[in-house]
């Protein structure tokens, strides 16, 4: 789209449908692409087509932007720039959710060990899981454990393990943490370092149900959950809703 400044004063009839410049000053108006190539140099006397003529008339007289818009002409009906601005608000949107997650995973990074078993255990109470943390010790990685009842009867049981370090887990630690899992418990893995390829392979390998959370995975379960997160997740990792045009 490009804005010129016309001087000119026009007259068109049935037979010869043109424009002639004079000297007065019509206004700075929006013209098309198309349009604005047609009219070449704007300092000559030419004569122009039947369309160009019309996107003159409409620009001019602030009516519709010009055709090449993408806006259809009847103002009721769905164009092209509605189909563009709902992409664009679309794009906007996604990028904003993802600028979103990735400040929550630097908020994140900066946690204590301590605090991110605190928050995996918060993320499973939000998912409808009686969590506590375990007390440090030769737990053989056992940080979190959740159940669907209080007293950790029912099946099935989360044994969660939280590596809160920059090195993505390899292998022999998840497969450490696999061999310490009982008969009936469900293993989740976290780090936020990662996973190494070999790491994943032993988990997909695992006679028990496994899963592993890296740092993008954590932020975008725990985002999903966070309207039901209590009090003391809160606290640790408060976020802020952004409302966004339907």
């Amino acid at each position: 789209m490009s804005q010129i400044r016309i001087q000119a004063t026009y007259s068109r009839n049935r037979d010869d449908p043109g424009v002639r410049l004079g000297g007065d000053i019509l206004e700075l108006i929006t013209l098309s692409q198309s349009s604005k190539s047609s009219l070449g140099g704007i300092q000559t006397v030419f004569a122009i087509s039947i369309e160009v003529m019309a996107d003159l008339e409409s620009a001019a007289a602030h009516k519709r932007p010009a055709a090449s818009a993408g806006l259809a002409c009847n103002p009721n009906e769905p164009g092209q720039d509605s189909r563009d601005d709902s992409s664009s608000d679309d794009e906007a949107l996604t990028a904003t959710y993802d600028n979103g997650i990735e400040l929550i995973k630097d908020r994140v990074s900066q946690l204590s060990w301590e605090d991110m078993k605190r928050l995996v255990a918060g993320m499973l109470k939000a998912m409808g899981y009686c969590a506590r943390v375990t007390p440090r010790g030769p737990d053989g990685g056992r940080d979190v454990i959740a159940s669907p009842d209080a007293l950790g009867l029912e099946s099935p049981r989360i044994v969660a393990e939280v590596k809160h370090r920059e090195g993505a887990m390899g292998a022999p630690a998840v497969r450490s943490f696999i061999g310490g899992l009982r008969a009936g418990d469900r293993g989740l893995c976290g780090s936020a370092g990662g996973f190494t390829k070999e790491g994943r392979y032993e988990a997909d390998r695992a006679n028990v149900p496994v899963r592993l959370l890296d740092l993008d995975s954590f932020v975008r379960h725990y985002v999903e959950v966070y309207d039901k997160a209590d009090d003391e997740a809160r606290s640790i990792l408060p976020l802020t809703r952004i409302w966004w045009p339907a």
